[in-house]
């Protein structure tokens, strides 16, 4: 009776959820993308407005929170998308969800309490814990792709330096000629903050606090040390892409050497004991029927 009750108050749940859901689904969705065209997976995108209603009503300010969880969403690119009150309501909401949906799809089946005991607990576990490791990810894949689009940047840079354009027009002008992603995004940024009056090395330093990329923040060193030191900045830079390049051969000559050692246990594993098998099992159906055992 407990369990069937529960089940009551999870469908009414789900028929909440849901109805949100389609009210927020008549919202454009440039007002969930944003600016930077950040795309929320399909479980965020569901349980989202229901977490930006319940957000709006917590009587929590923003200031109580972890200052940690504001800064990863910027190096996500997600600050302008999620706040870290509405990140930890979405866990909350997608752990229901998912409750709701086992709970919905285990009732039938369940012979007895245990299981599905079981299974909700592990799916209020997963719909807590994903937003977290999708934070995670989504941090870890726009740095790889900031460290992998910067020696491009800094080549287009000192080449339209030495042909005499300052640094602000020079970076507007690589901005629009770089590949659209996460570097395009930071520079367009950086490019609004020097327009409403902002300090060159400071809104370059504000993307490297962004990043949380240590060649964004070599970047930002090297154009603070040359306004500091009036130093050659073309110099400066292609130095720097040449660093970066040598230092990105050296990690894909590390990754391509420890290959073959994280390549070793699933072999043991999987395809070892498969072909050894393969391998032993005419040997052992000769000896069976020569009657030898």
């Amino acid at each position: 009776m407990a369990f069937f009750a529960s089940g009551l108050v999870g469908i009414s749940v789900a028929l909440a959820v849901v109805a949100v859901a389609g009210l927020a689904a008549r919202v454009p969705k440039g007002a969930v993308r944003r600016r930077h065209g950040q795309r929320l997976p399909a479980l965020l995108r569901l349980t989202l407005p229901l977490a930006r209603v319940i957000a709006a009503q917590l009587p929590i300010g923003r200031s109580t929170f972890d200052r940690r969880i504001s800064l990863q969403l910027e190096r996500a690119g997600l600050q302008q998308i999620l706040t870290p009150v509405e990140l930890y309501v979405l866990g909350a909401c997608t752990a229901c969800l998912l409750v709701v949906s086992t709970m919905l799809a285990t009732t039938p089946y369940s012979q007895s309490s245990s299981h599905p005991v079981l299974l909700v607990a592990v799916a209020a576990t997963c719909g807590l814990v994903y937003p977290w490791v999708w934070l995670r990810d989504t941090i870890q894949k726009r740095q790889n792709q900031l460290a992998r689009q910067l020696p491009l940047l800094l080549d287009l840079l000192q080449l339209s330096i030495r042909a005499g354009l300052g640094f602000s027009a020079a970076l507007a002008q690589c901005s629009a000629r770089i590949p659209s992603g996460a570097l395009q995004h930071e520079l367009s940024q950086v490019n609004a903050e020097i327009r409403a009056g902002a300090r060159m090395s400071a809104a370059v330093q504000a993307m490297a606090r962004r990043s949380g990329v240590q060649a964004v923040e070599q970047f930002a060193a090297a154009i603070a040390q040359s306004q500091i030191s009036g130093a050659g900045l073309a110099d400066l830079l292609q130095h720097q892409a040449e660093q970066q390049r040598d230092r990105r051969f050296a990690q894909a000559e590390k990754a391509a050497n420890e290959a073959p050692v994280r390549l070793l246990l699933p072999l043991m594993t999987l395809l070892f004991p498969l072909t050894f098998a393969v391998i032993a099992a005419p040997i052992v159906f000769n000896i069976l029927e020569a009657g030898w055992l």
